[in-house]
């Protein structure tokens, strides 16, 4: 089994870690790293990804590893989404690749975890936290054993959460402003450059000199802002004064 994931500050690498090991420690693959690796195939295995939804859809990066890649005579196919909110816009694009590639899709789970959305979202406490971390960790128990016995399940958005929120219109939107994303990133004077974002950005999009520059094939993982550790990076001002998120069981450089 190998167990592919892209995770910004840790949530769905904690995720993809804990599904391993209860897999007779499966192969953890960085999906970055994986496509870095210019492979075409994965062929005759058992295949988890666990991916965050980025306004309410899958990661571009994900997109493209899914759209590129071939998948033959594969065994297995699970899919696991990280997510403050669960919605249906990303499982029915799932749906419609897996259609078009003839790739059978076997499992489809939602697991709510901490949101690292520090630009508009608010932050949970370290109390709420944990304890989102350990109710994820009890639904975790139970997504490790239908994947170990290979059942077929498929999690709705029974909330309907994405019709709510007009989810479709706000996805639509991120599609267009997403290849400037990264134009808004600033460092201020509390900039060292130490050059972690720049060691640490899973796609290499940053270089600092004096202070970083990103160089526009942003992902949006917010890795960066978050891992920060004099939390110089600002998304223009929308970010001062807040708190910022990393899984707090996991350590950073764990992370591809």
């Amino acid at each position: 089994m190998k167990v592919f994931y892209f995770s910004g500050t840790g949530n769905s690498f904690y995720v993809a870690k804990r599904i391993a090991g209860e897999n007779n420690q499966a192969e953890i693959i960085s999906i970055p790293a994986f496509l870095k690796r210019n492979e075409k195939s994965l062929e005759n295995d058992e295949i988890v990804i666990v991916s965050p939804i980025y306004f309410y859809g899958i990661p571009q990066i994900v997109l493209k590893f899914l759209e590129k890649i071939e998948f033959q005579n594969i065994q297995y196919f699970s899919v696991i989404f990280t997510a403050e909110f669960p919605n249906g816009l990303a499982l029915n694009l799932l749906k419609e690749i897996c259609k078009n590639k003839k790739l059978r899709l076997n499992s489809c789970f939602y697991l709510k975890m901490p949101t690292n959305y520090v630009i508009k979202s608010k932050l949970l406490t370290p109390a709420s936290i944990d304890t989102t971390l350990e109710q994820a960790d009890k639904k975790i128990e139970k997504i490790a054993g239908i994947i170990k016995n290979k059942r077929n399940y498929q999690e709705n958005d029974l909330r309907l959460y994405s019709w709510i929120t007009s989810a479709k219109k706000y996805q639509q939107q991120w599609e267009i402003d997403f290849p400037q994303f990264d134009s808004k990133f600033l460092s201020t004077d509390a900039c060292t450059a130490c050059k972690v974002c720049e060691k640490k950005c899973p796609v290499g999009n940053i270089t600092v000199t004096e202070k970083p520059h990103w160089n526009g094939e942003c992902e949006a993982c917010l890795r960066c802002i978050n891992i920060c550790p004099q939390k110089a990076i600002q998304y223009t001002h929308a970010t001062e004064e807040k708190e910022r998120y990393f899984n707090p069981r996991i350590r950073i450089n764990e992370l591809a």
